[in-house]
């Protein structure tokens, strides 16, 4: 059986794979630079993959095959900050210029979709400056967004006023001069899992439709992500909350034209991975 060549972040659920024979591992300090080149080329038989990216991939037509596997997810109320000079709340940011790496980014769709349903902020009433373009070709930016200016950079626009508040991924900034927009992050968290009983999903795996297509292969993978030790919940039934959560934030916020069926979604995955 061939070495599949694959691309997942540094985790502590995935540090074992790193020594695994039958995998042959990117490393990548960022992820999401894999996730272009998955989707416009599909470069690796397996990569990690952000849901917003994969659902906008499907829609256009991609091939890939989503694996009800999570690779990271986490409440992100306190990924959103401001300057700690500069309070408000996220009952405030109608009219708010708010930066965000990409506006397909997915902490984005699950913050803009908290934002509607608890404070009534859809995400036409705040000024997005986007840092890059998404993932997947062919899409375009929603009209109530804007492009930061060419080798721009986004913590140094919050910090210095020309932007009201910022969405961060991962690496989080550190400084006595942000605060997050949400007063209580924890809290704002646990108010999302009131309603949706669920943690929002962040990352996933995708595999070629070529390894898709062998079983064995794919449950094979499935059972070494889980022997490394991953915490959350895996399988179709148990990810499908999140997932079709996922879809109704895109349509509402512009990120898909329509909703995509559990069938469309799972396409191509064998019933034995399910």
């Amino acid at each position: 059986m061939s070495v599949l060549t694959a691309a997942l972040g540094r985790y502590k659920h995935t540090e074992d794979l790193f020594a695994d024979p039958a995998l042959r591992l990117e490393s990548m300090p960022v992820i999401s630079r894999a996730f272009a080149p998955m989707v416009r080329t599909q470069c690796y038989d397996v990569s990690e993959m952000a849901i917003a990216t994969f659902l906008m991939a499907r829609e256009a037509g991609s091939s890939l095959v989503l694996v009800p596997v999570v690779m990271a997810a986490r409440f992100q109320n306190g990924a959103l900050l401001r300057r700690a000079s500069d309070p408000f709340g996220p009952a405030d940011l109608a009219g708010k210029r708010v930066g965000v790496r990409a506006y397909s980014q997915t902490t984005g769709l699950w913050l803009r979709g908290d934002m509607q349903e608890s404070h009534g902020i859809g995400p036409a009433d705040i000024a997005w400056t986007t840092f890059e373009d998404a993932h997947v070709p062919g899409y375009t930016d929603p009209h109530w967004t804007q492009r930061a200016a060419k080798g721009a950079d986004m913590l140094a626009m919050l910090r210095a006023g020309l932007l009201d508040a910022a969405i961060f991924g991962n690496d989080m900034p550190e400084g006595d001069d942000l605060a997050p927009v949400y007063p209580d992050p924890v809290a704002a968290g646990q108010a999302f899992f009131a309603r949706h009983a669920m943690m929002p999903v962040n990352h996933m795996v995708v595999v070629r439709r070529e390894i898709a297509d062998q079983p064995n292969r794919v449950r094979h993978l499935m059972d070494r992500l889980h022997a490394a030790g991953n915490p959350f919940p895996s399988g179709c039934a148990a990810l499908e909350p999140a997932v079709r959560l996922a879809v109704r934030y895109a349509v509402e916020q512009g990120l898909l034209k329509r909703p995509l069926t559990s069938a469309e979604i799972w396409a191509g995955l064998p019933a034995e991975c399910a």
